[in-house]
């Protein structure tokens, strides 16, 4: 019995332990201030789709027609994705 008492406190101890970071520390929230990482994330995100439109290209997925037309229209985009950031 003395046995299931201690294992018991232990558990107890174990768990408010682990709790009392939890229940009692101040949660810091995180934010991103710095508009370089929203802007790599816009040119990083048309690079991709041009990647995609690509490799669906390839595969038949796609006419040459709707290719061209949407390649025209993701290239324009990184372009003033360019210009906006001031890069030529």
């Amino acid at each position: 019995m003395l046995i299931f008492v201690m294992a018991a406190l232990v558990l107890l101890l174990c768990g408010a332990v682990v709790a009392f970071p939890l229940l009692f520390e101040k949660v810091e929230v995180y934010t991103t201030e710095d508009e370089e990482s929203e802007d790599f994330d816009e040119r990083d995100a048309l690079l991709d789709a041009l990647s995609e439109l690509e490799q669906d290209y390839k595969s038949g997925k796609l006419s040459k027609e709707i290719f061209e037309t949407q390649q025209a229209h993701l290239q324009q985009g990184y372009l003033e994705e360019l210009e906006r950031r001031g890069q030529p």
